[in-house]
């Protein structure tokens, strides 16, 4: 777990990012707001535990694109 809230943001949206996903995909994924996933993404409120492994469960559930498979 990060120690801090923009630490939490900036790992969650690397490993989005990561993934290719957008923050609608993750909103329609765990059930949320639009407008609540990427308030807890870009940091602007604070993020608990519990929604810091809501998000992290739904982004990690999709596999890193492979670029060099090709």
């Amino acid at each position: 777990m990060p120690r801090s809230n923009d630490e939490a943001a900036h790992e969650l949206n690397a490993l989005r990012i990561d993934r290719d996903l957008s923050m609608a995909w993750i909103a329609r994924r765990i059930n949320r707001n639009f407008v609540w996933v990427a308030r807890k993404l870009k940091g602007e409120v604070s993020i608990t535990i519990d929604d810091y492994n809501l998000i992290l469960d739904a982004i990690l559930s999709v596999p890193v694109k492979d670029t060099a498979a090709k």
